[in-house]
């Protein structure tokens, strides 16, 4: 019989000096409301969760858990980046068949936004905070837990959908708090 496994306790003090950060572009209020009722329409097609429109983004580098010491760091590395390109929106896609989202059309991220996110790892790699090193892909996550859809079946939701253009934005610094629910986002200036 094996030994008993006993956790560790947590410390309360180490928990709340570290956050879940990730840097991404916010869409104005108007374009939210609108992919949010996307997500809406997806869910009574497909099921699954929409991701509330307070928390509609387009992430460009996700960088997990780090110091909340580093925060001021980060904010100003974030604030000292060049806006975003304007991107059009005009595929649906998704990496699982339950993750809906909305990309470009083209398959390569346009070489602004490439551009930019090099900027950020650049910067990243400068103040030594680790990230996330998947290639960049450009997609705005609308619906999570999704009934299980073949890539046709995907490609078929997106048939009558409008393009959707983020106009040219700021990055943002943004601290996501993991919920039982969902996520909680708290954008940080």
């Amino acid at each position: 019989m094996a030994a008993p496994r006993h956790r560790r306790p947590e410390d309360p003090g180490a928990l709340r000096a570290q956050a879940r950060y990730f840097v991404g572009l916010r869409p104005e209020a108007a374009v939210r409301r609108a992919l949010a009722a996307l997500a809406e329409s997806l869910v009574r097609r497909c099921g699954g969760r929409p991701v509330p429109e307070d928390n509609v983004h387009l992430t460009l580098v996700f960088i997990g858990a780090a110091p909340r010491a580093l925060e001021p760091e980060l904010r100003a590395l974030v604030a000292a980046l060049p806006p975003a390109p304007p991107i059009e929106l005009a595929r649906m896609g998704s990496f699982d068949g339950r993750l809906l989202w909305l990309g470009t059309a083209a398959p390569r991220p346009p070489a602004a936004l490439e551009a930019l996110v090099a900027q950020l790892a650049g910067g990243l790699d400068a103040l030594g905070v680790a990230f996330d090193r998947k290639p960049f892909r450009v997609h705005l996550t609308l619906v999570r837990g999704a009934r299980r859809l073949a890539p046709p079946a995907v490609a078929a939701l997106g048939q009558d959908l409008r393009p959707v253009t983020l106009g040219a934005a700021r990055a943002r610094l943004v601290e996501s708090e993991l919920l039982p629910g969902g996520s909680r986002h708290r954008w940080i200036d």
